[in-house]
């Protein structure tokens, strides 16, 4: 959770940028430019899942909480709670790449004939490296949802002691009531419910 009070939106904006920690950042800019929105009071959340199997072989599921207070002054009041799992599948060698190699390991005298010749030559020692190829796993549609459900889960049980909550949505999308990170979790008592 960060909480952070300010005059200038920009400034509030970086301030919870940084604060997000271990968050993509593709996220992290999503989250933020919702969450400070020029000149309006909001309380939101939002719940979501990247996945890039293909490429990056990737997934992070995350669920975020603000509540912004567009003050008098012009200034802002902002508290931001994300939390999130981020998975990545694990890699197969498929093949190797074999690359010949050769490496000075000594000198020894010239055996030349000429009438110049060098004092002593070069002895090279011929191998070959293998460079493993990787290939993620695949992984079928239906494991992808029981995966993304997973997250989902773990994510917003990560959310749970540190939010206080007036209604409870857990499995939508849409808005609820929340009035900022928990008071019990900052004073450090171990009583983390949520209202």
């Amino acid at each position: 959770a960060n909480c952070v009070q300010g005059e200038d939106s920009e400034n509030v904006r970086l301030a919870l940028y940084t604060g997000l920690d271990g968050i993509p950042d593709s996220v992290r800019h999503k989250l933020v430019a919702m969450a400070v929105a020029e000149g309006i009071s909001q309380k939101y959340s939002i719940q979501d899942t990247i996945t890039d199997f293909q490429e990056e072989g990737r997934a992070f599921s995350y669920k975020a909480f603000w509540s912004t207070v567009y003050l008098p002054n012009g200034g802002y009041d902002t508290c931001l709670l994300a939390t999130g799992v981020d998975l990545t599948m694990a890699e197969t060698i498929v093949s190797w790449n074999e690359i010949p190699q050769k490496v000075q390991v000594a000198q020894e005298p010239c055996h030349c004939g000429f009438i110049y010749c060098a004092s002593s030559c070069p002895v090279f020692h011929e191998f070959t490296a293998k460079v493993p190829i990787y290939e993620r796993r695949s992984m079928p549609l239906k494991k992808q949802k029981e995966l993304r459900n997973w997250m989902i889960e773990k994510s917003i049980e990560a959310a749970e002691p540190l939010v206080v909550t007036s209604e409870v949505e857990w499995n939508s999308v849409s808005t609820f009531s929340w009035t900022g990170p928990s008071q019990d979790y900052y004073t450090g008592s171990t009583d983390h419910k949520t209202t």
